[in-house]
């Protein structure tokens, strides 16, 4: 069982990124979201985390909620990755740029110019009611 705390809450705006595919993804949306950060598609620790997250998907079968890997990458760069997690584990969470790291901020996961490795819930209302911090 999954159990969404929160010390406090912080309301984001709408804002609109593109995916992995390039297509445009606005946040808050429809159904809660749960938010994977990396710090980059080329850093090792990412990647270990991303091969655990895609070993344990069906954890998250049961939980009525979008889920984005999310990090300031380009496009190009997550599609790559993206591609050999399918080709990998035969299915792969989208992806989302943050280039210019506006949702991570707002999300309070921002890392100097990267976003920190971790996790975070956006509810529909665009209330922030769970974030971790796992950058170690």
């Amino acid at each position: 069982m999954l159990l969404l705390t929160a010390c406090g809450s912080k309301t984001v705006d709408e804002i609109t990124l593109v995916d992995h595919e390039k297509n445009e993804v606005t946040f808050p949306q429809e159904k809660p979201v749960l938010f994977f950060f990396i710090t980059s598609y080329t850093w090792g620790t990412c990647l270990k985390q991303l091969v655990e997250l895609h070993n344990n998907l069906n954890v998250l079968d049961e939980f009525d909620m979008e889920k984005y890997i999310i990090s300031r990458d380009q496009p190009e760069q997550q599609k790559l990755l993206h591609d050999e997690l399918v080709k990998t584990f035969g299915t792969s969470l989208p992806f989302v740029s943050d280039q210019k790291l506006e949702l991570i901020d707002d999300l309070g996961m921002k890392n100097g110019e990267v976003a920190y490795r971790g996790y975070a819930v956006l509810t529909p209302d665009g209330e922030v009611v769970l974030k971790h911090v796992n950058d170690h």
